[in-house]
């Protein structure tokens, strides 16, 4: 248990000194930015077809270091911890900083979580 705490210390740490935004792994893809009062970033959003990409594609593309699944209603939650993101919500009682969620065909990648539908 020491270990994992520790291991998930240090991911964090490495998260606030060189996390990314989404943007930086999307290009072409339907973005949205979430944005404080005093226009800070806190949060963003892709949306793509689920044939572009699959769950393992994202997780090595994130670099995923653990993840766990849910649902609400007709739409699947995945939520992850990338060590290469930015942001850190707490779900659970574990640090994430990205989250999947599929609904029919389509695919939102959220980070730190959505912050809109899906």
């Amino acid at each position: 248990m020491k270990k994992l705490l520790l291991l998930i210390l240090i991911a964090i740490s490495c998260t606030l000194l060189s996390g990314r935004e989404l943007n930086e792994f999307f290009t072409t893809r339907d973005y949205v930015e979430y944005r404080n009062d005093k226009g800070r970033l806190i949060g963003e959003t892709f949306t793509f077809d689920e044939d572009e990409f699959s769950k393992d594609d994202l997780y090595k593309k994130f670099f995923v270091i653990y993840h766990f699944d849910g649902s609400l209603d007709d739409v699947e939650i995945t939520y992850a911890y990338s060590p290469v993101l930015k942001g850190i919500e707490i779900v659970d009682g574990k640090p994430v900083n990205l989250q999947i969620t599929k609904r029919g065909d389509v695919v939102t990648v959220s980070n730190p979580v959505n912050m809109g539908s899906y």
